[in-house]
């Protein structure tokens, strides 16, 4: 028996709302190399997005090593075409290139389709108790802890080849169209396994736990989640493009399953990499690579003008090493009083190492975060101040820009 509408829940399908959620977030934090029938099952699901998309399957699906490589090589992919197809006219190529990328048909073919339905069938309260539940035990796990990781780096990665590589290889005109087409078309893609989550896991809800049926939007749900057992994919009318797994993902629990409750975090190496590319985090900030495998002397933490890469570096050298090693001299020590049970410290910097916050002197003063951490921690950092300094109150209120009197009578600072 089937029916068209839901207005409640059985206790046995309420029970069943967060294991199934997990199941989605163990498919986004798989590692290792596709086998033949999971990228044959990824392209059937590929395939299918695209006919419900009502548009021709192009027949030719390029596998790339990680995101990183298909965010260059899509749009890049995209414009060579452009220029072959219109006589080699740099700057029309670019927007041929733009209309050649269909990623916004097929999610609205898949996605959106899926998701309207599920939820004009679903009464209000049963749609917001399985939200609710799913959104709880997916949340960040999935979506965010790798997504925004990732996004990071293209980022970062799109601009230098933009500005070096590109720059150095073609003319000033095609330079311009080729960074123009990059800049517009590497986000052009779909998420795969690193988007895993909320959305799927609500709609697989209602397609796998219930009798609801909604026809041929439950086809096009499995089609999008098979499309989403390897990474992020681009689709275009001529080429498909479509990123591996990653080789290794290493994640910290940092508080119960759901919202902020993963980060990324490794002490040994990558936090994720793929073949050829790899992320380094330290407590969910992302960090230069020898920072984690061989750890940054004195001088290199000094010099680094990112005061959380630098609290990073810190930590993983470690406090009590870090003050030895640089020879810091304690100026003063007393009870924060902005910090109910913590101790600030004012320390004075060797003369070797005066220069390296620029050239005004500087003192250091070594607090302990006011917040606690989700995993329960709280950071220890250091903040500059003016060397004139020399009273620890003094010198935590001058970084709230407030008197010594008005910090002393801060209930807590924050």
């Amino acid at each position: 028996m089937t029916t068209k509408r839901i207005t409640a829940l059985t206790p046995e399908q309420h029970a069943r709302m967060a294991p199934y959620a997990q199941q989605w977030i163990t498919r986004g934090w798989k590692t290792g190399p596709l086998t033949e029938d999971e990228w044959a099952a990824w392209e059937q699901g590929a395939r299918e997005c695209y006919r419900f998309a009502g548009i021709d399957w192009p027949g030719v699906v390029v596998h790339v090593p990680s995101p990183l490589v298909g965010s260059l090589a899509a749009p890049i992919a995209a414009y060579r075409i452009a220029v072959a197809r219109k006589g080699g006219a740099v700057r029309g190529a670019v927007r041929g290139a733009v209309d050649e990328a269909v990623r916004g048909a097929v999610r609205e073919a898949v996605g959106g389709a899926v998701d309207g339905a599920v939820r004009g069938a679903v009464g209000e309260a049963v749609g917001e108790a399985v939200d609710e539940a799913v959104d709880g035990a997916v949340g960040e796990a999935v979506d965010e802890a790798v997504d925004e990781a990732v996004d990071g780096a293209v980022d970062e990665a799109v601009d230098e080849a933009v500005d070096e590589a590109v720059d150095e290889a073609v003319d000033e005109a095609v330079d311009e169209a080729v960074g123009e087409v990059i800049s517009r078309l590497w986000y052009y893609r779909l998420g795969g396994q690193h988007s895993a989550g909320w959305w799927q896991s609500y709609a697989g809800f209602f397609r796998d736990e219930t009798d609801l049926d909604l026809g041929e939007t439950w086809d096009r749900s499995r089609a999008y989640d098979a499309a989403s057992t390897a990474g992020w994919w681009w689709p275009h009318r001529d080429y498909v493009m479509v990123a591996d797994r990653p080789l290794s993902l290493s994640l910290e629990q940092v508080g119960p399953t759901g919202w902020g409750s993963h980060r990324l975090h490794c002490e040994t190496g990558p936090a994720i990499s793929w073949a050829t590319d790899s992320l380094y985090f330290w407590h969910g900030t992302q960090v230069p690579a020898d920072l984690v495998e061989g750890g940054w002397s004195v001088e290199r933490i000094f010099a680094c003008d990112n005061q959380e890469i630098r609290r990073c570096a810190i930590e993983r050298l470690g406090w009590d090493q870090f003050i030895g090693d640089a020879h810091m001299r304690a100026v003063g020590a007393v009870a924060d009083p902005g910090n109910p049970g913590q101790t600030i410290t004012l320390y004075e910097l060797p003369e070797q190492l005066a220069g390296m916050y620029g050239d005004e002197p500087v003192r250091v003063l070594l607090c302990t975060n006011a917040t606690v951490e989700r995993d329960g921690t709280r950071h220890r950092f250091g903040l500059t101040v003016p060397a004139q300094i020399s009273d620890p109150v003094a010198a935590a209120a001058w970084t709230f820009s407030l008197s010594p009197t008005q910090y002393r009578a801060l209930a807590r600072a924050c």
